[in-house]
């Protein structure tokens, strides 16, 4: 659910006058416990991390509107709220099991793309989906990729394992295509 759908659930009329440090409290109670006596299935219990981010994106507009002198610093509840995270562990897969995709026999041809662009991703240091789906044929070097980071912008340069060079290769032929998920 967006970060907004979330919000008008919470307060159908809102007013950035109306956002204070108590709102916000109330808010947060939402985000991690749900509505109030609701014993719906899909009722909104998030996580930490998940709160977090919805309260950074109501942070980010209440700093744009101190900015726009909308509204004066001391109005702002976030001058006097901490957004809390909570420390998370990754999980990957270990080299025995990617060479286990790897040799996975798919009759799909749509299970074989999704898979080798999977670990292409993998082989490539964790290349965000977004960055996958727009990298051209053109982005490739015999040793690297390079591309411009979607998220960041920053001018990005990855060494190409063997493995994802074949990736690349079975993928290659047409030198204007875009790789094929994009």
């Amino acid at each position: 659910m967006s970060y907004v759908r979330k919000l008008k659930q919470f307060a159908q009329r809102l007013d950035i006058h109306t956002v204070d440090l108590n709102f916000i409290n109330k808010y947060e109670d939402y985000l991690r416990n749900g509505p109030k006596y609701e014993l719906r299935k899909n009722s909104i219990k998030n996580s930490p991390n998940t709160i977090h981010s919805n309260l950074k994106f109501i942070r980010q507009v209440m700093n744009e509107a101190v900015n726009r002198d909308l509204i004066s610093n001391s109005e702002n509840p976030f001058s006097k709220k901490v957004l809390v995270t909570a420390k998370t562990t990754r999980a990957f897969l270990t080299q025995n099991e990617l060479l286990k995709l790897i040799g996975l026999d798919l009759k799909d041809e749509d299970l074989q793309m999704a898979r080798d662009m999977f670990l292409f991703a993998c082989y490539t240091g964790g290349i965000r989906v977004s960055d996958l789906l727009i990298l051209k044929v053109g982005d490739f070097t015999d040793s690297h990729v390079s591309f411009k980071v979607r998220k960041t912008k920053d001018q990005m340069r990855i060494w190409l394992t063997d493995i994802s060079k074949s990736i690349f290769a079975k993928y290659s032929e047409d030198k204007s295509a875009d790789m094929p998920l994009s």
